[in-house]
C-alpha cells in the first residue's frame, strides 16, 4: 500500500508575554519579540504567514535583525514566538517531521532554538489578549521534541532542517505548537526563519471496499454469449430471437435481439433453427421469444439451465439452448415479447426525486 505526505502549516502566532523556568533553556524573565522583515511588530499575530507555504519563499521570514541592530539594552534577553499547527488527522500516521528553513549572518550564535510541544503555557498572548485568562501558572504542555543550531554550520547560507516526531507521543492533535527562540541581544547574529511546515505520512487506501451488486431482478444478469446457426435446409428467410432468463423472483433482463439471414421458410425436424447460450449467474429458467420471421412471434417455450447445445438435454457444461423446428407459435402466439414486461431493478419501475428547493 502506497504513503501519502500531507504539509500543515502554521496557522496562529502568539508572544510570549514573560518567562520562567518551565522552559528547558532559559531561566530570563525578560521577552523580546521577533519580528517579520520589516521590523514590524503590531502585527506579530499574523508572523506565521512568513513562514507559510509547501516550498520555502526566502523573500519572507520571521527574524531578529531589528533588536540585534538597534536595541542595545536588550540584555540577556531572547525573542520568543509560538506558531500553532493547523489540526492534523488523529489515526494513521506513520511518520511525522517539522521541516523549516533558516540562515543567519555568522556562527557566533549561543542562543537559536525550535521546540514542538503538545499544550501551550498560560503566559502567552494572542495580539493584545491572553490565553486561559492567566499569566502566572503554565497548563501543563509535553515537548514532543527539542532542537537546538547545531555546533558546526554554514554562515551566510539557508540550511533545510528536519525533526522527527514520534507519532505514538502525539495524543492531542489539535494542540501542536513549536516554539521559536532566537538572540536578540545587541550585536549578535541576524537569524531569519523563512519556512516551516509539519509533514504527515500516512498509508493511502479507500475508505472502504467496493463491492458490487447487481439491483436486477434475481442478480440476474443478460445473456451475451448466444450462437445461432440454420441446420438442415438453409434458405433466405429471416428469423429473430430474445432470450429472457428467470428466477423465482421473475425473469429480465432481455437478451439483445439476434438473428440469422439464411433461415428455412419452412422449419421442421430436419431443417431447424439451433440456439444456444452460456447459462447466467442464478438464473432457474429461460423464456424463448422469436420477435421476427413468416411464422407467429412471441414466445416459443420455456427452457431449464444447463441443457447442452441447442437444448438437447442433459449436462450441458454450463451452456443450453433451444430448437426452433416450427412447432412452437405457429400462428397465434400466447405471450408476445415486450420489453416493457421486464422491470430493470428489483421491484423498481420509477425512480422519484425531491421537488427543488426554493432560494430564500
Amino acid at each position: 500500500m502506497a504513503d501519502v505526505n500531507s504539509s500543515y502549516q502554521m496557522n496562529q502566532s502568539a508572544v510570549m508575554a514573560f518567562d520562567s523556568s518551565f522552559f528547558p533553556f532559559d531561566t530570563s524573565d525578560i521577552i523580546n519579540v521577533l519580528t517579520d522583515k520589516y521590523g514590524a511588530t503590531l502585527t506579530n499575530a499574523l508572523l506565521h504567514l512568513n513562514v507559510q507555504g509547501i516550498v520555502a519563499n526566502d523573500l519572507d521570514f520571521v527574524t531578529n535583525v531589528t533588536l540585534v541592530v538597534s536595541n542595545p539594552i536588550a540584555e540577556d534577553a531572547d525573542g520568543k514566538l509560538l506558531f500553532k499547527i493547523d489540526n492534523i488527522p488523529a489515526a494513521n500516521i506513520s511518520a511525522i517531521k517539522l521541516k523549516f528553513r533558516w540562515k543567519t549572518s555568522s556562527t557566533g550564535m549561543d542562543n537559536f532554538h525550535v521546540n514542538v510541544y503538545q499544550g501551550k503555557p498560560d503566559n502567552i498572548k494572542f495580539e493584545n489578549f491572553w490565553f486561559e485568562g492567566s499569566i502566572t501558572a503554565p497548563t501543563a504542555f509535553t515537548p514532543l521534541v527539542l532542537w537546538e543550531r547545531p555546533v558546526s554550520f554554514a554562515a551566510d547560507t539557508w540550511i533545510d532542517t528536519e525533526l522527527t516526531i514520534t507519532p505514538a507521543s502525539i495524543t492531542d492533535p489539535d494542540d501542536i505548537w513549536v516554539l521559536i527562540q532566537m538572540e536578540t541581544e545587541f550585536s549578535d547574529p541576524v537569524v531569519r526563519l523563512s519556512f516551516m511546515v509539519l509533514e504527515i505520512t500516512y498509508p493511502y487506501a479507500l475508505g472502504e471496499t467496493p463491492t458490487f451488486k447487481n439491483y436486477s431482478v434475481g442478480g440476474l444478469g443478460k445473456i451475451k454469449n448466444l450462437s445461432i446457426i440454420q441446420n438442415g435446409t438453409t434458405g433466405s428467410t429471416k428469423y429473430c430471437y430474445r432470450v429472457v432468463p428467470c428466477t423465482s423472483a421473475g425473469c429480465g433482463p432481455p437478451s439483445d435481439e439476434f438473428s440469422i439471414a439464411n433461415g428455412n421458410a419452412s422449419l421442421d425436424a430436419t431443417d431447424h433453427i439451433c440456439i444456444t447460450w452460456l447459462d447466467v449467474d442464478n438464473a432457474t429458467s429461460y423464456k424463448i421469444y422469436r420477435t421476427c420471421g413468416p411464422a407467429g412471434l412471441g414466445l416459443l417455450g420455456t427452457v431449464l439451465t444447463d441443457l447442452g447445445d441447442c437444448g438437447s438435454g442433459g449436462s450441458g457444461g454450463g451452456d443450453t439452448g433451444f430448437k426452433d423446428d416450427g412447432s412452437d407459435c405457429v400462428t397465434d402466439c400466447d405471450e408476445v415479447f415486450n420489453p416493457e414486461d421486464f422491470e430493470p431493478c428489483e421491484g423498481k419501475t420509477t425512480v422519484t426525486y425531491g421537488s427543488k428547493e426554493t432560494p430564500s
